[in-house]
């Protein structure tokens, strides 16, 4: 019996006596108190190893924490390209995706334009004239390239193409709606555009996409991209251009 009361009073000194324990410190304020021994950033405080003796968690004296493996709240570890939501006090944050699973990033692509100038009328009448940009800005070249030559896009990615252009011309005469027109070849289809839009000077019209300045179209490698203008009378082209956007299927 006294054997059994000292075993009981020896675990509750012990409990007492090792409720916190210091490292490096003779007074300790938590259950394990470690106090580092410099601040330096290439010192350790504390290291963890795994059974192949592989570090995989070391808080440094500075204050800097290192660790292999995911970060975990909740048990999840979520997914790439997520980023960490903090909920607020007294919650675990949450990894969100900065973009919903279903969205596709949308890339520029291709922008050109034409400026022409006071000339002779160098396209025949009532017939197809490839026009475009001389000035051109290939932002992502391995989606597509420009030929100046051939004045059209090169597709080089399979997916949806977002294209957008605008064609001017002039012909010295007075025009109607219906002697003048612009179409946009994307792969094996084309748009075709008669809504002319005259301009304040007699013999200009301009041509703009009708439906918000932007065709989509989807294409294949080896698909070309380029305008076409027609008009019933000799006409040059005085100003045109050309957007394209990429989205990844």
């Amino acid at each position: 019996m006294k054997k059994n009361i000292f075993i009981i009073f020896s675990l509750f000194i012990l409990k007492n006596t090792y409720a916190q324990v210091g490292i490096n410190k003779n007074n300790p304020t938590a259950t394990l108190d470690i106090q580092s021994k410099s601040n330096s950033i290439s010192t350790k405080a504390i290291e963890a190893n795994d059974a192949t003796n592989n570090e995989v968690f070391t808080v440094f004296d500075n204050g800097n924490l290192q660790f292999e493996g995911a970060l975990m709240p909740n048990g999840n570890p979520g997914k790439k390209g997520e980023y960490l939501f903090s909920k607020g006090t007294g919650y675990a944050p949450e990894w969100k995706a900065i973009f919903p699973e279903q969205t596709k990033q949308i890339y520029d692509v291709f922008q050109g334009a034409y400026l022409g100038t006071t000339g002779t009328l160098n396209n025949s009448a009532s017939t197809w004239i490839k026009v475009g940009p001389s000035t051109t800005n290939i932002i992502n070249s391995s989606i597509g390239i420009w030929s100046t030559t051939n004045r059209e896009f090169t597709v080089s990615k399979n997916g949806v193409y977002i294209i957008s252009f605008s064609l001017e011309m002039y012909t010295g005469t007075n025009e109607t709606p219906t002697q003048a027109f612009a179409k946009l070849t994307a792969g094996d289809e084309y748009e075709f555009f008669a809504d002319v839009i005259l301009g304040y000077s007699p013999g200009f019209a301009t041509y703009y996409n009708t439906v918000a300045g932007e065709v989509v179209k989807k294409l294949n490698i080896g698909d070309k991209i380029y305008i076409s203008g027609f008009n019933a009378n000799q006409w040059r082209e005085t100003q045109s251009s050309l957007q394209i956007k990429y989205v990844e299927l």
